[in-house]
């Protein structure tokens, strides 16, 4: 038992070291060539599970959608940190068509639009969650969605009324939130606040909301998540059917079991703050794809194999264990990544041999 602790205590120890020596290097780099570093559209954001008070808090919303108030417990999550931008929409479709999918187009924003940063729109439900699959399989993950709830085929075709157990909810694969995991989100984990930027009023200036045209996502200031454009900009698709909120304790609610219209959050460009609030509730046909829609991405598991599968190493790494050190910004990573995953497969024997 001292000795399973000991080779813990020393690969922390060697960790931190690396890490430090690795950053300072970076530093001392990017002082003597001082770049601009662009934005990473597929950056994640760790979202804390914890339990809140999901509905209209504020008093002021609509009555038959936004009430009653009732309590929600979630467990830890990751959201995208901007919408689903147009490059890498297009990028994951361009695979997709390749290995099997039909995902519609899509969109650059709205308006006369040469950007790659505005993000993706005219895209309806179906397209978004085999979207999600397609990114996961890209990345060498589990896919979320299947045709069945013995979760035998993937979805990959058509528009197919995904079930809830027709969801690998344990997959390491990306899918869309659910409503309660949105407003959550929004609302930093669960605070009183009413726009997704942290604040109580909401003017063109701080989101965008009655303007003809989309921005590039992540044009206005994040909530205290980190996440942009959680009031504003495109209404972004959740995963749930639309229906009366329960008044009962609610412990990962993935909604009703079936419906006629998917959930939609966030507000959109030409619409009022009224519609941008944290608590709104917006729904539509699943087969909708307008200018004003988009969507964001979220997962729940594997977070050890992101955080190793993406470094600049040449190949995909895949480290069974679930430490703290998955929570590090990948920066940390970016000249050690192959000496950490040494001693983590190294260490990872170990744990295996005690």
């Amino acid at each position: 038992m001292y000795l399973v602790s000991f080779r813990r205590k020393f690969v922390y120890l060697l960790l931190f070291l690396i890490i430090v020596y690795s950053n300072q290097n970076d530093t001392a780099s990017s002082q003597e060539n001082p770049t601009i570093v662009p934005k990473d559209l597929t950056a994640m954001v760790s979202v804390k599970g914890g339990s809140f008070m999901m509905g209209d808090v504020f008093g002021n919303g609509r009555k038959d959608r936004e009430l009653p108030v009732h309590e929600v417990e979630l467990q830890d999550f990751r959201m995208m940190r901007y919408e689903v931008s147009w490059d890498l929409w297009t990028k994951v479709r361009t695979w997709a068509v390749s290995n099997g999918y039909d995902i519609a187009k899509g969109r650059m924003g709205w308006g006369k639009k040469t950007d790659g940063e505005h993000p993706v729109t005219f895209v309806n439900w179906y397209e978004c969650v085999k979207w999600c699959n397609a990114y996961s399989e890209m990345n060498g993950l589990k896919p979320c969605y299947y045709t069945d709830p013995a979760h035998s085929t993937v979805y990959r075709k058509g528009k197919i009324e995904i079930e809830i157990d027709w969801v690998m909810w344990n997959a390491d694969g990306y899918r869309l939130p659910t409503e309660a995991e949105w407003e959550y989100a929004a609302r930093e984990r669960g605070r009183k606040v009413r726009y997704g930027d942290g604040t109580d009023a909401a003017t063109r200036e701080s989101m965008n909301i009655h303007n003809l045209v989309t921005m590039p996502v992540g044009s206005y200031r994040p909530n205290a998540l980190g996440l942009y454009d959680m009031s504003g900009n495109t209404y972004e698709w959740c995963f749930d059917w639309y229906a009366a909120y329960p008044s009962n304790v609610q412990k990962n609610p993935m909604g009703p079991a079936a419906g006629t219209r998917r959930i939609m959050r966030s507000g959109c460009h030409y619409r009022p703050a009224y519609n941008a609030r944290t608590t709104n509730r917006w729904h539509a046909p699943p087969g909708g794809a307008r200018q004003y829609i988009g969507f964001r991405v979220v997962y729940c598991h594997g977070l050890i194999n992101r955080c190793f599968g993406r470094l600049s190493t040449g190949k995909k790494q895949h480290v069974s264990l679930k430490e703290p050190w998955c929570e590090l910004p990948a920066c940390c990573f970016k000249s050690s990544a192959p000496v950490i995953i040494f001693f983590l497969r190294k260490f990872q024997d170990n744990k295996t041999m005690s």
